[in-house]
């Protein structure tokens, strides 16, 4: 996985096991590259080896919405599917970020296997 290279707050997905817990959960933290490691503001999270799944960056949280209507408003009028395939494969870039490609991959997984499908990209106009 990818790491922040700066100090800015993150919006991290967390998985906490242990003896008496199984839970994944969603905080904000940073990540100190001098150490390598994650830290909580003024949480005891990463005291007991929870683990970061994924993260994005707080200020990108609330540019989601605002970048897909963007999009829909400059592209989804384009005739050709193919072109409306490339809007929706960019909305889920969006959507997923630095999962995209994970997600696609469990896109394609179905009952042959891990190509039984195949994620289309479209066409930019």
């Amino acid at each position: 996985m990818k790491l922040p290279k700066d100090l800015k707050p993150v919006l991290a997905k967390i998985s906490n096991t242990s003896e008496i817990a199984n839970e994944v959960y969603c905080e904000v933290v940073w990540y100190n590259d001098e150490t390598n490691e994650w830290r909580s503001y003024g949480t005891d999270t990463f005291e007991f080896g929870e683990q970061v799944l994924s993260w994005k960056y707080v200020e990108d949280c609330f540019d989601v919405e605002n970048k897909i209507l963007d999009l829909i408003f400059k592209y989804g009028g384009i005739d050709g599917s193919h072109h409306k395939q490339w809007l929706i494969d960019q909305v889920f870039r969006i959507i997923t970020g630095e999962d995209y490609s994970e997600w696609v991959s469990e896109w394609n997984d179905g009952e042959d296997g891990s190509e039984t499908y195949e994620w289309d990209e479209g066409v930019a106009p």
